[in-house]
């Protein structure tokens, strides 16, 4: 069991994972009575295709699904950080993000990665999505010992059609290993 955790615990190790992660985010703003808020659901499989003997290609696709205000009266701001609410609420899917790339995984010690990734405009709620392509680097870096995990995933974006939009996303994870 000890030594199953630690695969599923490192991205690039060489075995499927299927998880799903769910945020609460209380919005605020000036036309907010202070109860409104977001449910999102992440769909994050981080799927691991062996390379030879010690490398590993990596796709590590992001699905979430979004309840919370609709599109009626919403002033503005972003999906995580709206300035208003809505009226009804509803729930809607949001941009696919695909990052993927190719790395080497150790159990112990530093595990690494490069790559690409993507942002699909798939939402389908205009306050949900950037609404446009976006491409850019990913990098992953993982140190591990017989005690603990602690990585770092990075991917920036450009916008590939209607500007240039930049965004950055920093995920740092520590997974204490079960003895």
């Amino acid at each position: 069991m000890e030594e199953l955790s630690k695969e599923i615990s490192n991205p690039l190790a060489q075995i499927w994972n299927l998880s799903f992660q769910y945020n609460f985010t209380s919005i605020r703003g000036d036309k907010v009575d202070g109860s409104e808020h977001l449910n999102t659901l992440l769909f994050q499989p981080v799927l691991p295709v062996p390379v030879g003997d010690k490398y590993t290609f990596f796709a590590r696709p992001v699905f979430a699904m979004v309840e919370g205000p609709s599109a009626i009266g919403i002033a503005g701001g972003t999906p995580s950080d709206p300035l208003a609410h809505g009226t009804e609420r509803s729930t809607e899917f949001g941009d696919l993000i695909l990052p993927i790339g190719f790395g080497e995984a150790k159990q112990i010690g530093w595990s690494w990665g490069l790559g690409a990734t993507f942002i699909f405009p798939t939402s389908s709620n205009d306050l949900l999505g950037s609404h446009q392509y976006q491409i850019g680097p990913t990098a992953l870096a993982l140190w591990a010992n017989e005690d603990w995990m602690l990585g770092e995933f990075l991917q920036q974006w450009w916008g590939v059609a209607n500007g240039c939009g930049l965004n950055i996303m920093f995920q740092t994870a520590w997974y204490p290993t079960p003895t």
